[in-house]
């Protein structure tokens, strides 16, 4: 897809879709980005993504001003309304107890948690939460679905994960999607994109083994969808162009280092280049 840059003067509707860079968290280095964009006088829109994992636990507490609790067997993340943990499940829903919102990371569970977890869960259900299976993107599939861009109906994937406990939230009541996935359908990421001209998303490394994670292939899954260019920002960009096209991104950024600074730098340089 050939882009045309905008001349001079014309105000540019940007969506960061940032995930984590080095040892910024997405909320941070989207944020950077946004700073520098700023200067070139455009609109810009931030919706931070993540991997799951740590960073997932990381950006729903910077998303829900709570803390992130981090012990040896895992994380977690509390509120009122909501409890999202990673790790030790039985453990962590023990100790935090029913909340209406629980959300479960399922890709690094020890293993022998299977028959615990079902009746852990089962009596959630029964309380009235509703329950969330995060698993890896390519455990669910359709990135632009996840969004609520398509509607479609299709068969529940992701069943397998962790060793069948997809299929023990199934079996809840609950539902399975990627952190990506999760994350943009609270921040109504589709809708969003729609609107914008130019979408930039960012990531630690991007390589032909890494892809950039979960986080770039599901922003450049829905941007395709929506015939959005894609430009990608990375501290480690080990990949051709051609082979950058054939993932949809059009342009990318290798940072000098995963520094707030490098990240505002690339952001001035990407608002006076579009």
């Amino acid at each position: 897809m050939d882009v045309e840059r905008p001349k001079d003067g014309v105000v540019v509707r940007v969506l960061i879709a940032a995930g984590p860079v080095g040892a910024l968290s997405a909320s941070q280095a989207g944020a950077a980005l946004a700073t520098g964009l700023a200067s070139g006088g455009h609109q810009v829109a931030l919706i931070p993504l993540a991997d799951p994992g740590p960073d997932f636990g990381r950006l729903l507490a910077d998303l829900s001003s709570a803390p992130l609790v981090v012990t040896h067997g895992g994380w977690a993340v509390a509120t009122d309304d909501l409890l999202a943990v990673g790790g030790d499940l039985v453990t962590a829903l023990r100790q935090y107890g029913p909340r209406p919102e629980i959300v479960l990371d399922l890709t690094a569970v020890p293993e022998g948690q299977a028959d615990e977890l079902a009746a852990t869960l089962g009596t959630f259900a029964a309380a009235g939460s509703h329950l969330t299976g995060v698993v890896h993107a390519a455990e669910v599939g359709g990135a632009a679905a996840e969004a609520g861009v398509l509607a479609v109906v299709r068969r529940p994937t992701g069943a397998g994960a962790a060793g069948g406990l997809g299929t023990i939230v199934l079996r809840a009541g609950g539902q399975l999607v990627s952190s990506p996935g999760f994350c943009a359908a609270r921040a109504g990421l589709g809708p969003t994109m729609a609107q914008a001209g130019l979408v930039i998303t960012a990531a630690t490394r991007f390589d032909v083994g890494s892809h950039g994670g979960d986080v770039v292939p599901f922003v450049t899954s829905l941007a395709l969808d929506l015939g959005k260019p894609v430009v990608l920002v990375a501290e480690t960009l080990a990949i051709s162009r051609r082979e950058l096209r054939a993932n949809g991104i059009e342009e990318a950024i290798a940072l000098a280092d995963a520094h707030p600074i490098s990240l505002v730098n690339a952001g001035k340089q990407l608002a006076h280049g579009w």
